[in-house]
């Protein structure tokens, strides 16, 4: 209910008011009593469904969240079992980065060939990296 709708309906109950009053009164009711139905009927239409579309994804979300923090807790088991395995880690993760800046280094070195050779009139075999060049 609105607050117009309780102070209209108090009114009318009040009996305090005149005719007029009265009149007043029950127009105001019906008035606010069919803004309310609007409301309503366009809460079910537009709301309602997005609402339920809301607590579904809501629900979805806590769902994941407890997995992820079960995953997080089984993780920190495992790590306090083995706690050689974050050095491990950061280790792989230096060897590959290491790996990859020679890979980028060599693919730099060529680029920079072809760009020399290009800017002399010579134009290399394009290096397709299989085998080695004699």
């Amino acid at each position: 209910m609105t607050v117009a709708h309780q102070r209209a309906s108090r009114d009318l109950e009040s009996g305090d008011l005149g005719h007029w009053g009265r009149h007043k009164a029950h127009r105001q009711v019906r008035e606010t009593s069919t803004e309310i139905d609007r409301a309503r009927e366009t809460w079910e239409r537009h709301g309602q469904p997005y609402a339920d579309q809301l607590e579904a994804a809501r629900g979805q979300l806590a769902r994941q969240a407890a997995e992820l923090e079960q995953a997080q807790l089984e993780r920190q088991a495992m790590l306090a079992k083995r706690p050689d395995v974050p050095d491990r880690l950061a280790e792989l993760s230096r060897a590959i980065a290491h790996e990859e800046e020679l890979q980028r280094r060599y693919r730099y070195k060529h680029i920079m060939q072809r760009e020399q050779a290009r800017q002399v009139g010579i134009w290399p075999a394009p290096d397709t990296g299989r085998g080695v060049d004699l």
